[in-house]
C-alpha cells in the first residue's frame, strides 16, 4: 500500500490549489442535436495528479472524460448534452490538499429550428448585401 504524501513548500504550507484556466468564468455553450464538447484546462504543482468534482445545477455528476497530464498542466475533455448552470473544482490528489475556487459555466439547450432560422437569415442578409 503506498503512502499518501504531502506537497508542501520551503515554509511547510501545503502547495496552493490548481487553478482551472479553461472553460471561462460564465463562459456558455449551445447544444442542439449533439452533445457540447467541453475542454477544461488546469494549471497545478508539478508531477502532481489532479481529482475533480462536477456539478449541474448543484448535483453532483459523474462524467466520462479523457484526460492528459503534462509538468503541471492538466487537460480534460468531456461531452455533454445535459444542460443546466455547472460548476467544477480541482485538488491536489495528495493529503491536505484545498480545493480551487469553484469554476462556473453554463450549458444552453437551442432547438434545431431556431438555429436554422438564424442561420437562414444571417444567409439572406448577405444576399441583400452582395446585390447593393
Amino acid at each position: 500500500k503506498q503512502k499518501k504524501q504531502t506537497v508542501t513548500n520551503k515554509r511547510n504550507v501545503v502547495a496552493r490549489p490548481p487553478v482551472i484556466e479553461m472553460p471561462r468564468q460564465g463562459q456558455a455553450f449551445s447544444v442542439a442535436s449533439r452533445p457540447v464538447k467541453v475542454t477544461v484546462q488546469i494549471k497545478h504543482a508539478e508531477d502532481q495528479q489532479v481529482a475533480l468534482e462536477f456539478q449541474c445545477n448543484r448535483k453532483a455528476v459523474a462524467v466520462d472524460s479523457r484526460q492528459q497530464s503534462g509538468k503541471g498542466e492538466t487537460t480534460v475533455w468531456f461531452e455533454t448534452s445535459m444542460a443546466g448552470e455547472w460548476r467544477l473544482r480541482a485538488r491536489l490528489k495528495v493529503k491536505g490538499a484545498r480545493w480551487s475556487q469553484w469554476r462556473n459555466f453554463t450549458v444552453k439547450r437551442i432547438s434545431a429550428a431556431k438555429k436554422g432560422r438564424k442561420y437562414g437569415r444571417i444567409k439572406n442578409d448577405m444576399k441583400i448585401k452582395s446585390k447593393d
